[in-house]
């Protein structure tokens, strides 16, 4: 099995698939309930590099500000033009040792306006 390949947050492109990352919870916010009857919770994650929104299902996102969280095969994905982490059918989360990461705030990946072009 190849070794994994951790990519930084600062890395991520709009439809980035099978991203490898470890960071931090900065905080995590309100729940929203989509018509479906779903809830989906908004995270807010960093490394040394940047900042964006995890975007989970509720449950899932029980998480304390500070905790470290290694993200395996997620994907990156536009909503509203803005980009957002997401996980899939075969993506994992877990919750990993405390490590000395830093998150960069003034790079907030989530923050930035992306618009379709063709």
């Amino acid at each position: 099995m190849p070794p994994t390949n951790f990519v930084k947050v600062d890395q991520l492109t709009p439809n980035s698939l099978n991203v490898d990352l470890v960071v931090k919870v900065l905080h995590c916010d309100a729940s929203l309930q989509c018509l479906g009857g779903s809830q989906f919770s908004s995270v807010t994650v960093g490394d040394e590099t940047g900042t964006v929104i995890l975007r989970l299902p509720a449950q899932q996102a029980r998480f304390d500000p500070g905790s470290t969280l290694v993200l395996r095969s997620a994907r990156a994905e536009t909503c509203y033009g803005q980009l957002r982490l997401e996980l899939g059918r075969w993506s994992r989360l877990a919750l990993a040792d405390s490590a000395k990461l830093t998150p960069k705030l003034q790079n907030d990946m989530s923050a930035v306006q992306y618009c379709l072009t063709r």
